[in-house]
């Protein structure tokens, strides 16, 4: 119907192209398995089953959870062995984060900037899905642009979708039509419908919840991201002028 928003695409993060794990259970059975020192049984008492749903339950993806920390364990103990606690520990706060639980992200990133430094920097970029050798600029430019990763440029800029109409499960009954940055990094202020719907957001993963009244636009607005809407979509995108 000509002039109609359409409605089929879904939301999603760009760099989440990698595949899902269709087998959670079996995923972390090879983690508890690969990560458990021979004589040491007390590093199997990380319930991982638990901090998957939990990760869940954060607005993260459990299965994308399994997947990440099943790949960073499989290439850190094919590199030196199995890995104690401490190291499956680090593992799962990166899997946490790389899944899309945006309240890791702090931590995930300190753990980051000591585990590169180290041998098991490979099992962290593996954990990102990450080459090991993307893993310092990837690191670095986080600090400074929450939006980046090695693929941004081929996407010419553009990093996430979200949204989407209210009949395929998402939250809204008409298309975006404007938006404002807000006083945190990573957060946006968009207009749907009659109302305003707070984002936050990084590489990984967002967060969209109503807002009980317009709110103010921040004075610190980054000028190279910005919120493209488009009047024939439910879908919003965060976009990157100066991708690199």
């Amino acid at each position: 119907m000509a002039g109609a928003a359409r409605v089929i695409r879904r939301p999603g993060h760009l760099a989440n192209a990698w595949p899902v794990v269709a087998d959670v259970a079996a995923a972390l059975a090879r983690v508890r398995a690969l990560s458990t020192a021979p004589d040491d049984s007390s590093d199997a008492s990380l319930d991982l089953s638990l901090a998957a749903a939990n990760v869940g339950r954060a607005g993260g993806d459990g299965g994308r959870f399994a997947s990440a920390l099943d790949a960073g364990v499989q290439v850190a103990t094919d590199t030196s062995g199995p890995i104690d606690r401490a190291r499956l520990l680090d593992l799962v706060a990166l899997a946490g984060w790389r899944s899309g639980v945006l309240r890791l992200r702090d931590d995930a990133l300190a753990r980051l900037d000591m585990l590169r430094r180290s041998p098991a920097r490979v099992g962290a970029a593996a954990v990102l899905g990450l080459e090991a050798s993307d893993l310092d600029a990837f690191a670095d430019r986080q600090r400074t642009d929450r939006f980046w990763w090695p693929g941004r440029a081929r996407q010419r800029g553009y990093v996430a979708s979200f949204g989407g109409f209210l009949g395929l499960d998402g939250p809204w009954q008409a298309p975006p039509d404007e938006w404002r940055a807000l006083d945190v990094p990573g957060a946006f202020a968009v207009h749907a419908g009659d109302g305003w719907w707070r984002l936050d957001a990084d590489v990984w993963g967002s967060a969209l919840v109503r807002l009980a009244s317009e709110p103010e636009a921040s004075g610190a607005l980054d000028p190279n991201v910005q919120i493209v809407c488009r009047p024939d979509s439910y879908l919003a995108w965060i976009h990157v002028r100066d991708a690199m």
